[in-house]
């Protein structure tokens, strides 16, 4: 999987991982991808389901987990598509 997402975003500076211009992926097919996901894995999806999963759910155990593998503050935040808080940037120096 790796492999292939490095694929996705080669060569690219901004934008998001996954759209129609460069990877062929729509906001419809990820949705649709993601509730047959939760489908599967017996995970109930929000948009069905009261206190289900979203996507953007996912956003925060994946910054967790970026940060636990010591990426920088900057570059999760430009992963995530949000700007540095100024409480952080203080924090670094900025």
């Amino acid at each position: 999987m790796q492999k292939a997402l490095r694929k996705v975003i080669q060569n690219r500076t901004k934008g998001c991982v996954f759209d129609s211009d460069h990877a062929g992926v729509n906001a419809h097919a990820l949705r649709s991808g993601f509730e047959k996901a939760c489908e599967r894995a017996g995970i109930p999806f929000a948009l069905t389901v009261e206190g289900g999963l979203i996507w953007h759910d996912l956003r925060r155990p994946f910054a967790t987990e970026l940060r636990a593998r010591q990426v920088h503050e900057y570059d999760i935040a430009d992963l995530l598509g949000r700007a540095v808080s100024p409480a952080a940037q203080r924090g670094f120096g900025g």
